[in-house]
């Protein structure tokens, strides 16, 4: 069952920032992605961190202990920043193939994240240097 993230939400000077882990949706051989620019454009939106690489095996917990990388936000409120972080999570789409190739369904060569539970936003709604 998909389970909503519950961050903790504390306002400071700064506004809020808030960082989501991005899941790594099934095993496979990452290949890459589509939707960084759109995903930039998200207001609030700070950064987009990808750091799995191309032709890298790829899996999941419990066989995998990665992510496919970080989206990061700051924005005047918790809130906003966490809406942020879905939008842009909610755009991106990777390319992972399988191990195998016999093992391919026409329609599974790409997998969007949008069905993924949220579990992985983490935010920080602390004070923050303005020159970080």
């Amino acid at each position: 069952a998909d389970r909503e993230a519950e961050p903790l939400a504390v306002a400071g000077e700064g506004g809020a920032a808030g960082v989501m882990r991005i899941p790594i949706p099934r095993r496979g051989i990452y290949h890459g992605i589509e939707g960084l620019a759109a995903d930039q454009s998200v207001p609030g939106v700070t950064g987009v961190t990808i750091t799995a690489e191309p032709g890298q095996i790829i899996a999941p917990p419990p066989d995998g202990a990665s992510y496919l990388g970080f989206i990061f936000a700051r924005a005047a409120s918790p809130a906003d920043t966490e809406t942020a972080l879905r939008i842009a999570h909610r755009r991106l789409h990777f390319d992972i193939r399988p191990e195998y190739p016999a093992m391919e369904a026409p329609a599974a060569a790409r997998t969007s994240t949008e069905s993924l539970p949220d579990q992985n936003l983490v935010c920080d709604f602390g004070q923050h240097r303005a020159d970080a």
